[in-house]
């Protein structure tokens, strides 16, 4: 019987990547961080891992984006994706805000944890702040 990951892993698993630059910045050779670190990653997708309908995801990203930009105007849309390709939510990379205000956001839109980026490494942060899983933010290709 095969046991599942625990969830903490899979996220630590997770790359973040700006389709639209083709910059990854988190994963197999990692581009420069955009802003200065440390930068976070957070979506409003899929609450509780509850799947919800495109349309509804992208409203509550708009909802998130809203507040965000409410407190920063470094707001680079990415997204979170697994390295085989087949789970993708759209997120959001944001810095010049602190830690806390991106755990209150992430309870206020249910998620579970957040993403924190600095110049080596990527953290999942749960709602709590502690730390579950870390790697490095620029991993080579084995």
């Amino acid at each position: 019987m095969n046991n599942p990951k625990p969830i903490w892993r899979v996220y630590g698993e997770s790359l973040i990547v700006d389709e639209c630059a083709g910059k990854v910045y988190a994963g197999p050779h990692a581009d420069d961080l955009p802003f200065f670190a440390p930068c976070f990653v957070i979506t409003a997708w899929n609450p509780l891992s509850e799947q919800l309908c495109e349309v509804e995801n992208r409203r509550r990203n708009a909802d998130l984006l809203r507040c965000l930009q409410s407190c920063t105007d470094q707001v680079l849309a990415v997204s979170g994706q697994s390295a085989c390709g087949d789970w993708k939510e759209d997120s959001f990379l944001v810095t010049g805000i602190e830690q806390s205000d991106v755990l209150e956001l992430a309870k206020e839109f249910r998620q579970r944890a957040i993403f924190r980026l600095d110049d080596e490494q990527k953290y999942v942060v749960d709602l709590d702040g502690n730390v579950r899983d870390q790697v490095a933010r620029c991993q080579s290709c084995t």
